[in-house]
């Protein structure tokens, strides 16, 4: 395997576990509605892990952008990689200035980071086909 497809996947991965504690306090407050210990402590490992991991999804995005293409040009990976970066700028904005408009720009983002990302997978080029 590529060390590029590596980090591909490894931002796949990344991106998953970042989203997952959103899915699951939906999920546990719509559905679920449980208060089961063992799943609010997971809850709260996954909210520890929420912004180093942000951090590091930042820099093997770039990673695997630079690696696979070698400089910057228009491609679907370079769309996500804005949105990554201003998902992860307004997170750590909401987290030093506790304002709630940037918590809800932040979220809004990580929705848009989502969309590109399975455009970046399915359709890595379509860019290039406008």
């Amino acid at each position: 395997m590529p060390s590029y497809s590596f980090y591909g996947w490894a931002s796949a991965a990344i991106l998953g576990v970042l989203v997952l504690s959103f899915i699951l306090v939906r999920l546990n407050k719509y559905t679920i509605k449980t208060r089961n210990k063992g799943f609010m402590k997971f809850i709260r490992f996954l909210r520890q892990l929420h912004k180093p991991l942000g951090i590091l999804f930042l820099v093997v995005a770039f990673i695997h952008g630079f690696m696979i293409l070698g400089r910057i040009r228009l491609h679907t990976g370079w769309l996500l990689y804005g949105s990554i970066l201003v998902t992860v700028v307004t997170g750590g904005a909401f987290y030093r200035l506790k304002k709630k408009n940037l918590f809800m720009v932040h979220k809004l983002f990580a929705l848009i980071t989502v969309v590109l990302f399975l455009l970046h997978f399915f359709r890595p080029y379509a860019l290039s086909m406008l």
